[in-house]
């Protein structure tokens, strides 16, 4: 282009822009800007929001206190989460309602069996009071966020994965540093809350899941820096699972690492950078260990899970319960095998058909189900409150989890495998969410790289989910 041409160019433009006839005028200009940014704000904010109400829905779930404050909790967070998806969908000018039209039927069909099975069993329970409880926290609380979860696995993109897990590394990061500081977990106190007083099962249940992704996503890495970062974070994570004392967390976490890493190195994905950011994981966690305060509780505990003498179960309240728990689950299977006591018929047992004494000391049977709540076994349960039919039905939606997951990547497996050993030792069918969250896989056919993108993205997955989202 030759001087004069560019001249010409150059004035022409000008005229444009100071014309305020003409689009570029000053104010128009200064509008579409604003309006850019305003749409790229609000798309972020959107994300944000629904990621944060999503993941505060998950961490009410792990509440198994069914006072009422603990119900308006979990009631107020999934309204908060239907607000955020409708914000959400807006900002991408979606309709929720055809969103949720878009999800298979089949889905919805096994959510109302689920719900009318539920439902059947609290109004037949020896304790249908709680049974409605328990019906409630499933159904209003636990179904809205497994809906949410096919949701977002139909919409989800690298963006929003993105902001997942900065998000979950900076609630891992700033809970964790809390607790080095100020330690605010009294593992042998129940039910008594407060800002400086954390549950740590709640924590420990909330967390570990997503210290789980986070390992997933490690491993997916190769820049030095960013495995140097995340292995920072790995090791606050598993020293705040420790620290929080809650040992089946920690020992599922222990337990899946080497599984990650042999499948990785299956894929020929593991890699020196891994193995020195897990090193330095590690150092972190002893460093941390070691400048902690003592505490004889935690200490306490993580000794107790070592056998000596046979005695291990006595000197362990929180094992012993569950001991007896299952022994008194054992006599109510004896007597009602096929109906079950009901949902939530566990609690409060006043039939004075179980004897206990001979075996674990006097034991008064109403007194102790109604501290214990439930038998603190998913199986147990279904099979002690909703009988064989139940337990069939559990049995069936464990299929349909590990049937579809298994369609997409090995880690999503172990993510619901690791859910169910979760349930396997603690919380009720409504606290245990996560594992039923599994159920959004069924009924819709995902786009496969998606999936693998989320997990374990490689060159090729992560061309086809940018061209796919």
């Amino acid at each position: 282009m030759d001087g004069a041409s560019s001249d010409y160019t150059q004035d022409h433009f000008d005229s444009l822009f100071h014309n305020r006839n003409i689009i570029f005028d000053h104010s128009l200009n200064s509008n579409l800007i604003k309006r850019v940014l305003l749409i790229m704000s609000k798309s972020t904010l959107s994300r944000i929001t629904l990621i944060i109400a999503y993941l505060l829905v998950y961490a009410s779930t792990n509440i198994s206190n069914y006072g009422t404050n603990s119900i308006l909790l979990k009631l107020f967070f999934v309204l908060l989460l239907f607000l955020a998806v409708k914000f959400y969908f807006n900002s991408l000018n979606l309709s929720l309602t055809h969103e949720l039209k878009k999800i298979s039927g089949k889905f919805y069909l096994v959510l109302t069996i689920f719900g009318v099975i539920l439902l059947t069993g609290s109004i037949y329970s020896l304790n249908p009071g709680f049974g409605m409880l328990k019906f409630v926290s499933m159904v209003f609380v636990g179904f809205p966020f497994i809906i949410s979860t096919k949701l977002l696995l139909l919409n989800f993109n690298g963006r929003d994965k993105n902001i997942f897990f900065a998000i979950i590394y900076i609630f891992i990061v700033i809970t964790s540093i809390y607790i080095f500081l100020f330690n605010p977990f009294i593992q042998n106190e129940m039910y008594k809350f407060s800002i400086g007083r954390w549950s740590h099962v709640v924590y420990a249940r909330f967390t570990a899941p997503l210290l789980l992704l986070v390992l997933f996503h490690f491993f997916t890495k190769k820049n030095i820096k960013e495995l140097f970062v995340i292995s920072l974070i790995i090791g606050l994570g598993y020293y705040a699972i420790y620290i929080s004392n809650m040992r089946a967390a920690l020992l599922g976490l222990i337990a899946v690492l080497p599984v990650i890493m042999v499948i990785n190195f299956l894929k020929k994905q593991l890699r020196f950078g891994h193995i020195t950011g897990l090193t330095i994981s590690a150092a972190l966690f002893i460093l941390l260990y070691s400048f902690s305060p003592g505490n004889e509780i935690i200490k306490e505990r993580y000794e107790n899970m070592i056998i000596t003498d046979g005695q291990i179960i006595g000197k362990d309240p929180s094992m012993m319960s569950r001991i007896i728990g299952y022994a008194i689950s054992w006599e109510m299977i004896k007597k009602y095998p096929f109906t079950g006591t009901g949902l939530g018929g566990f609690r409060n047992y006043n039939e004075n058909d179980i004897m206990l004494n001979e075996k674990y000391g006097e034991v008064n049977i109403p007194e102790y189900t109604a501290w214990l709540k439930y038998p603190h076994n998913i199986f147990i349960e279904f099979q002690t409150e909703l009988g064989i039919g139940g337990t069939l039905w559990f049995l069936y939606i464990l299929y349909l989890i590990f049937s579809t997951t298994r369609k997409y990547f090995p880690g999503l497996t172990i993510f619901y495998l690791f859910a169910l050993w979760f349930a396997l030792l603690s919380k009720d069918i409504s606290s245990n969410i996560l594992l039923f969250s599994g159920l959004a896989f069924y009924g819709n056919p995902y786009e496969t790289e998606r999936i693998k993108e989320f997990f374990s993205p490689s060159k090729k997955s992560g061309v086809r989910a940018s061209s796919s989202s």
